[in-house]
């Protein structure tokens, strides 16, 4: 729960009120960051994974869509970790 108060507290979007449907497992929160330059961490998105392996969400900072080359990572992610990528928005 705290961990999902801080990621909202950052991303300045609602992801805490998610908490109960990750404890009971119906899904999970990932947060997609990247690091450029070398040792500088930058936001990226977070995502909702629902427990059968789909991505349904994803959104960057103040719940904006994300950018194209944020979609793009988020699906290889999604590729590499065998997720499919179905959300609605992109």
């Amino acid at each position: 729960g705290h961990e999902l108060f801080c990621e909202g507290q950052r991303m300045h979007h609602c992801v805490a009120t998610y908490k109960f449907a990750c404890m009971q497992g119906y899904i999970s929160i990932w947060s997609l960051t990247s690091e450029y330059p070398i040792g500088r961490r930058n936001r990226g998105v977070t995502m909702e994974a629902t427990r059968d392996g789909r991505i349904v969400q994803c959104r960057g900072f103040a719940n904006r869509l994300p950018y194209g080359n944020e979609v793009k990572m988020a699906k290889r992610w999604a590729w590499d970790n065998k997720l499919t990528w179905a959300s609605p928005e992109q």
